[in-house]
């Protein structure tokens, strides 16, 4: 399936009225700048006469939580204070009711104030960490509906869990790589986490064969280093992963690296420019559909927006342009 190159993600903008605003901030995330640029935008949307409340998350799913209520009490705008963990949470909240079926009724839109450790969102559409910016984003909206993935994942306990995400799901390396990020200093900075947990897992990961299915077709059984199902271009703490990825189009970007520890390795500066899609053992199909599953017994960590939540097998569908983003 072809598809014309593009510098900037397309759009579709329509009419937006903002009436109320809650902001959902990970109090944890950027080791504290999250809640301090949220409280900054809160004095500031009450300064312009602007009804806004502020609520902090204190555990891992409560902001799915929080956003799947605004969108029942009929909030208009939910303001993402953090990290991409907590925009797949919220996105999960919105897109997905309680049983994990899409529920894509509804006018609540987002808005991202990206304070974390990875920022990988925001970098497909040019949004900086700037109080100032969000706030002109929400006080003139333009919305524009991009596309959500709706994900079934093995949770450690064989149980399966189903999540949605905005920007790129992956296996492999990538999850690896955010076990040993988790474990990493706060204070460290996203680029700088990211790339030595990237580098640190590569030297340690061994690639268990995975059979996938791209929409029902399989691409056969080999040992992925790395899978990534992507929305947005960026992933991994400013890594390129899917530099023609456009978050609007209906389609995930779908790459497949493959290859010794040392041909990976190479690769790195290549992914920061978002050039490695022409070398050897890397591979970009284009999909609605993803299945893939391991086809003997070993660990494929799964990553999702940079947490960990499980591993193979995966199942994931593209739910196009539901979710309206202000930009």
């Amino acid at each position: 399936m072809q598809r014309a190159s593009r510098t900037e993600p397309s759009s579709t903008a329509s009419q937006h009225t903002v009436d109320t605003t809650l902001i959902i901030v990970n109090p944890k995330a950027g080791a504290g700048k999250a809640l301090r640029a949220a409280e900054r935008l809160e004095v500031r949307l009450r300064e312009s006469a602007h009804d806004a409340s502020l609520v902090r998350t204190e555990s891992p799913g409560h902001a799915a939580l929080l956003a799947r209520q605004a969108r029942a009490d009929g909030v208009r705008t939910v303001v993402v204070a953090g990290g991409d963990g907590t925009l797949h949470e919220v996105v999960t909240g919105l897109c997905l009711d309680a049983g994990g079926r899409p529920h894509l009724e509804g006018q609540t839109a987002v808005a991202l104030l990206p304070a974390g450790t990875g920022g990988d969102y925001r970098r497909s559409f040019g949004f900086s960490e700037s109080v100032d910016q969000a706030l002109a984003r929400i006080l003139n909206p333009r919305p524009v509906h991009v596309d959500v993935g709706r994900a079934t994942i093995q949770r450690p306990d064989g149980a399966s869990t189903v999540l949605a995400f905005a920007n790129v799901l992956s296996f492999g390396l990538g999850g690896l790589t955010d076990r040993l990020v988790a474990q990493s200093p706060k204070w460290v900075g996203g680029t700088a986490a990211f790339y030595v947990g990237a580098v640190r897992a590569t030297l340690v990961y061994q690639p268990v064969p995975v059979e996938l299915f791209v929409d029902g077709r399989s691409l056969g059984v080999f040992p992925f280093t790395n899978v990534a199902i992507c929305l947005g271009r960026y992933f991994g703490g400013g890594m390129k992963v899917a530099p023609e990825a456009d978050p609007t189009d209906g389609l995930f970007d779908i790459v497949t690296i493959r290859g010794s520890r040392a041909s990976v390795l190479s690769l790195t500066a290549d992914i920061y420019r978002g050039t490695h899609i022409r070398r050897r053992g890397v591979e970009v199909v284009r999909g609605s559909t993803v299945v893939a599953r391991a086809t003997r017994t070993g660990e494929v960590l799964v990553d999702v927006d940079g947490e960990q939540p499980g591993e193979l097998p995966i199942e994931v569908t593209l739910l196009p342009r539901a979710l309206p983003l202000l930009t």
